[in-house]
């Protein structure tokens, strides 16, 4: 007989709104996994005391199915993609010991796409030279900081826009803090990423709507509700503390942002509204642009679930 393949681990990724825990729980509630535990990969639930704006599972949800790099960070701190993989990797090698089933859920694609093709050496960055870029993009533009990026870095500044202000700041900081480009370090990367894959099996099911429209109305009403839950509240505790500032990450998450930006401007709650739709609207957008590079993934219609149709999908052999 031949050897067994190990079992794959279900990973259930998807634009924001499109219904991802929601899904996991009610799967996990009907008996498909044995012993589920669930690994979050949201570089936004992972911060405390921000749970309306990232869409957190509740705590009774928490309690009843154990979840994973939920609440690990305080929102002055930082957490790197090397970090969630390393993580990652020793969760899964846990859960596997105690005979439960992991369960990656989640949509940030930067995470999933370094999970699945190996992560870049790249030395972790100190925050405040993060913070120093991002107070200089802010005062003086993005664009005026990519031509900064052409003379370090020309290869990544060609292939960025001058308003990408994630990547532009990437390339500044990695220079800033190493004296090396961050091309250098993907170059050095490439030659042994197969040796920083996790050797993982993975079953990947994407949740991308058809109708773009349901979609953007489901984001239009989970704004809403946060908004009625208390999103306002939320934010204006973490901006009374008094150590936090829109240069952390934990401040640049959507929604948290725009809503930071309403509390200093004092503009009405329809412009925040309007603003914190358009953003979550981009955000999706971004994600399903992820989404459609990813290979070996099974998409289903986020707008009309067929749970049976997953449940086949988690149970199916590779």
């Amino acid at each position: 007989m031949g050897q067994r393949l190990p079992k794959p681990i279900i990973c259930i990724i998807g634009p924001t709104a499109s219904g991802k825990s929601r899904l996991v729980l009610e799967l996990c509630r009907k008996g498909v996994f044995y012993r589920p535990e669930i690994i979050s990969m949201d570089s936004a639930q992972i911060y405390k005391n921000i749970d309306i704006a990232t869409a957190k599972p509740n705590k009774l949800e928490q309690k009843e199915f154990k979840h994973h790099l939920i609440d690990i960070c305080d929102p002055s701190e930082s957490y790197s993609v090397n970090k969630f993989i390393e993580d990652t990797v020793k969760i899964i090698t846990n859960i596997k010991k105690r005979k439960g089933t992991p369960i990656i859920v989640g949509g940030a694609m930067m995470y999933f796409n370094r999970f699945i093709n190996g992560i870049h050496s790249v030395p972790s960055i100190p925050n405040q030279i993060r913070c120093e870029i991002l107070k200089e993009g802010k005062e003086k533009g993005w664009p005026f900081l990519h031509n900064k990026l052409k003379k370090v870095d020309c290869d990544l500044a060609a292939k960025i826009s001058p308003y990408d202000a994630q990547r532009v700041q990437r390339g500044l900081e990695v220079w800033a803090h190493t004296g090396k480009p961050l091309t250098h370090w993907i170059n050095l990367g490439k030659s042994t990423k197969e040796n920083s894959k996790p050797s993982f099996l993975l079953k990947t099911i994407a949740l991308t709507p058809k109708d773009k429209n349901i979609l953007h109305k489901d984001i239009s009403i989970r704004f809403n509700i946060m908004i009625k839950e208390g999103l306002i509240g939320e934010v204006l505790k973490l901006k009374e503390r008094g150590d936090l500032s829109p240069q952390f990450p934990s401040i640049r998450i959507v929604g948290v942002k725009q809503t930071w930006e309403y509390l200093e401007s004092k503009s009405n709650k329809e412009d925040l509204l309007f603003k914190g739709i358009v953003a979550t609207r981009q955000l999706a957008k971004r994600q399903l642009t992820w989404i459609r590079t990813f290979k070996n993934v099974k998409r289903v219609d986020s707008s009309e679930i067929d749970l049976n149709q997953i449940i086949s999908i988690c149970k199916s052999s590779v």
